[in-house]
Order: structure tokens, then sequence, then C-alpha cells
């Protein structure tokens, strides 16, 4: 077995990203550095393979993020997490530029109000989008334009470009905003497919520069009618993986590579609706965070 170090692999340093969305008109949303905190919802947590921290999962990210277990004050905010997670409630995390976790609050009344409005149902579906790509070549078509639309492209001609560089997080963006493409510029719905770790391992994928690690992942799933094989099939539309569509089942066997652990191992996968943005049956209908999020990632590299 190798041995594996979660907080090696996962450090990064946060820069600012794009200013199209000053961050600090909504506080809570603001990736956190040493002293801000972010509204999160804590999904269920594991011991480390060491026991010097337990990891916690977080329906806003598909980080996994340590929790040490010699912080001061770990008994207390330990059993806030455990009591929130069981009623699904959202708390104030603060995270270093390692992504650890260092300190947990309660939210306020007034910011729980706010974050229910992430949960609220889209409304009515879109009438005038058809479900199914009439052929194959439609989805070469729109996979190119979708992995033109990369903000290290230079080609984006979308308001917020799409930033696939940064495979570390991000996805639920990158899924609604291509979505949202798929929609608005070819007229076609799509689904969503999630990938979910095995909740003894975790999500393991080689951008070929690093290793990053997941407990979930996130992407579109478009139906086609394969014209020459007379049936309708679906593929996953990920760029910041592959530089064409594919299968679900290539798309989550490349989350799981032996070259970055061989403890990595996939769980499940689901298919929603293309209106989820997240775990847990977040939306975003006005994609407001989504294109907060992707302004945010859109000049940070994976790998620094």
């Amino acid at each position: 077995m190798k041995q594996f170090t979660l907080l090696s692999l996962i450090s990064l340093f946060i820069i600012t990203g794009c200013n199209r969305i000053n961050p600090d008109t909504i506080m809570q949303e603001t990736l956190p550095m040493q002293s801000d905190y972010k509204l999160m919802t804590l999904a269920y947590y594991t011991d480390a393979p060491d026991n010097d921290a337990i990891w916690l999962r977080f329906y806003e990210t598909p980080r996994i993020i340590p929790f040490k277990k010699n912080a001061e004050g770990y008994e207390a905010m330990k059993a806030l997490l455990d009591v929130n997670s069981k009623n699904n409630i959202p708390l104030r995390v603060t995270l270093n530029t390692d992504f650890q976790m260092t300190a947990v609050q309660a939210a306020s009344d007034v910011e729980k109000k706010e974050f229910e409005k992430r949960y609220q149902p889209e409304g009515s579906p879109r009438t005038d989008l058809q479900p199914v790509l009439p052929d194959v070549e439609d989805l070469h078509i729109i996979f190119d334009y979708m992995r033109d639309q990369g903000c290290a492209t230079g080609l984006s001609e979308l308001d917020y470009c799409i930033p696939f560089q940064y495979v570390v997080d991000g996805c639920y963006a990158r899924a609604h905003k291509m979505r949202q493409v798929l929609a608005d510029k070819y007229g076609f719905d799509c689904q969503k497919v999630f990938s979910y770790e095995d909740p003894s391992a975790f999500l393991a994928v080689n951008t070929g520069e690093c290793c990053v690690y997941w407990w979930y992942h996130v992407a579109p799933l478009v139906t086609v009618w394969n014209v020459q094989k007379q049936r309708i099939e679906k593929y996953v539309m990920d760029p910041s993986m592959f530089d064409t569509w594919v299968t679900i089942e290539q798309w989550t066997g490349a989350q799981e590579d032996p070259t970055c652990s061989d403890a990595a191992e996939f769980g499940y996968s689901e298919i929603t609706p293309s209106a989820i943005y997240s775990p847990g049956g977040g939306t975003d209908p006005s994609y407001y965070y989504t294109n907060w999020t992707l302004s945010y990632y859109a000049d940070l590299e994976t790998c620094d």
C-alpha cells in the first residue's frame, strides 16, 4: 500500500482571481483565508489513516478537509459538527491556506435563512429545450466549443470563462455553466452525473502534473442519438479531465487512479436533473454562485 498524506498533496496558495464580482459583497462566499469563514454544511467525516485528524466532507466543495485532533477546542468543535450534520445546518467554517479547518462556529439566524435559498426548487423547467442531441457529430461540435471556453485557452467568448485548468475544485460551477451554454446556445437540456468516493476511501485523479483528491465530482451528462448504431447513448462532458466526451464508466474509472494512491476507490454515481448544482440538492437558478466561483478560480492553477 502506498503511503498517502492528504495534507501534502492538497496544499495550495490562494491568489486573487478575476474581479467581475466583488467577493466582499457576499462575505460568506469569500474563499476563506486566515480569519475569514465560509458557510458550509457537513455531509460526513472519517478518521485520517494515521488517526491524527478527521477528514471532513462538506457539500460546498469536493475537497476533503482535514481537521487536526490536537487543535485547540477540538472536542467542542467536533460536537458542534456532529449536531449540525445530523440536522443539515450550515456552519461558519474557517480554513487556512493549506485547506485545513482551524475553527467552526454556529451560523447566525440571518445566515441560515439566506443559506436556505440555495436549496429552493428552480421553478418550472424550460419547455423550449430538446432532451436528445440528434447525432454524435453534434456532441463533437458542442464538446469542442465547451473546451474552447476554458480560461486557459484565451478563446472564451462567455461572460465568465470556465476554469477547466483548476481541476481541484469548482466542478459544480463548471458543470452548471456548461449546462447554461448547452441550453442557451444550442437549445438542449442535459442531466448531471455525480460520482462519489467509497466512504472508506477517496477519489483520486492524475492531472498529468499532480494528483487531486475529492469526495465527489460532477459534470454534465448529455443524451445523444447514435445514428449509426440506432440507439440512445449518454456521455459525460468534462474538459477538466478529458479531451473528448466519455462514458460514465470511463469517467468514474479515471477517478480511482492507482498512480495517485492505491487507496483511491470509487463508490457510486448518481444521475440528477440538470438543475441540481451540488450534492444535497443545492440549486443556482440565477447562476449567481456559478459565475462568482468561475470568476474566483479563473486565474488559479491546479498544481501550483
